[in-house]
């Protein structure tokens, strides 16, 4: 019995800690990216639009359903000014720009390859996507379809009283 609670303690302790998960209500610190034609685009430069920023990969068997309810979302809500970003965590750039191609996402495409983004943002797997308000504060973290647009709806309709 000693054992298994030496070996649980020692297992635990062999996990990497990652950064804080994020929450609704939270800033996420500043961060810089390359997008597919090579320029870094930064966080910053999201702000002033709500934000749907959705982590995916090639590979990602799942991910290749979400980009199919991203772009109907994308057709649907980019008019009212709704920013779409997709942040791929491919290492594998030749993979990363032939699923562009294929995908042919009309959106902001970053990559990012070391996964640093990600772990901060505490993405434990993809597809994964987070709604920020105008100010790059987080509104949602990995909402349901059906509750990213109640959100996007109720903002837009909010957005239109002003």
């Amino acid at each position: 019995m000693r054992l298994f609670f030496i070996s649980v303690i020692l297992f635990c302790l062999a996990i990497p800690v990652q950064s804080q998960q994020l929450y609704k209500g939270l800033t996420p610190t500043a961060w810089a990216l390359q997008d597919s034609s090579g320029n870094i685009i930064s966080s910053d430069s999201l702000k002033g639009h709500v934000t749907i920023i959705d982590f995916w990969a090639s590979w990602c068997r799942p991910c290749k359903d979400a980009i199919a309810t991203l772009k109907s979302l994308y057709k649907r809500f980019s008019p009212y000014g709704i920013q779409f970003v997709s942040v791929s965590i491919d290492k594998d750039s030749h993979a990363w720009h032939n699923a562009l191609i294929t995908e042919k996402m009309n959106w902001l495409q970053l990559n990012d390859p070391t996964e640093k983004i990600a772990k901060s943002w505490g993405v434990y797997g993809v597809p994964f996507l987070f709604l920020m308000d105008k100010k790059g504060v987080l509104l949602s973290v990995d909402p349901s379809y059906e509750n990213l647009i109640m959100s996007l709806d109720a903002l837009i309709e909010k957005d239109m009283q002003r």
